[in-house]
């Protein structure tokens, strides 16, 4: 978690979390927002729309992603000899360590731009500092690392995109919802991406050092190799 938040907090990191909060500004204190939503809710949202984003959305609630991520830690943990078990536990691991990295920003900016639901208040995105705690989308976050992490974890570019584009359809169901305007839901993801990042630039790292045990009939022992 310490190498997490190092990444996280380095030049490179808050530059591009300035970006988005640059980009997702001109969404939200402009017309742009509430002109979408109009356009989104008026002209495309429909009966099959609304079915798939109800299960969309659970992937979002963190009283169900946090005891599943926990869940599969412990399951990996069990079976942690084998490549699937292991798989399982590091898969589980990173997720929670990029809750742990990224719930920090998503909380100061929900609370810090001020912004409310579309749903609740006719006072559309612009942000106002503190008077609401919608800034920035939960759901977005907590349903988009998973298929961050797993995105990092594999090497097949079809399935990397594959779940590159599912980690933000939790994002999508809150705008499908009315819940969130297109900057709340925006933040949220990219709080994400930027998360899983740092976590899997700490992994990079440490994939760089190989300690590997050896037993042969003369000596017991261990090889270090490091990449560079």
């Amino acid at each position: 978690m310490w190498t997490d938040n190092k990444n996280y907090y380095t030049w490179p990191t808050l530059r591009n979390l300035a970006l988005g909060v640059a980009g997702a500004s001109i969404l939200a204190n402009t017309s742009l927002d509430q002109d979408f939503r109009d356009w989104y809710q008026n002209d495309v949202r429909g009966v099959s729309l609304n079915e798939f984003a109800v299960v969309a959305r659970r992937f979002g609630d963190g009283y169900i992603t946090i005891p599943a991520c926990i869940a599969i830690g412990f399951v990996g943990a069990l079976h942690d000899d084998t490549r699937w078990g292991s798989g399982q536990a590091e898969f589980s691991a990173r997720m929670g360590r990029a809750y742990g990295v990224g719930t920090p920003t998503l909380l100061l900016l929900q609370y810090g731009l001020g912004s409310t639901r579309p749903a609740w208040s006719a006072e559309g995105s612009y942000w106002k500092p503190f008077d609401h705690s919608h800034g920035a989308s939960g759901h977005a976050f907590m349903g988009a690392v998973p298929f961050l992490t797993g995105a990092q974890m594999t090497d097949d570019p079809y399935l990397k995109g594959l779940l590159y584009l599912c980690s933000a359809i939790p994002a999508w169901s809150r705008v499908n919802d009315d819940m969130h305007y297109l900057s709340q839901a925006w933040l949220g993801w990219w709080i994400a991406h930027l998360s899983c990042d740092a976590v899997g630039a700490t992994q990079h790292k440490d994939d760089r050092l190989l300690v590997s045990p050896i037993a042969t009939p003369e000596m017991v022992g261990a090889t270090v190799m490091y990449r560079y």
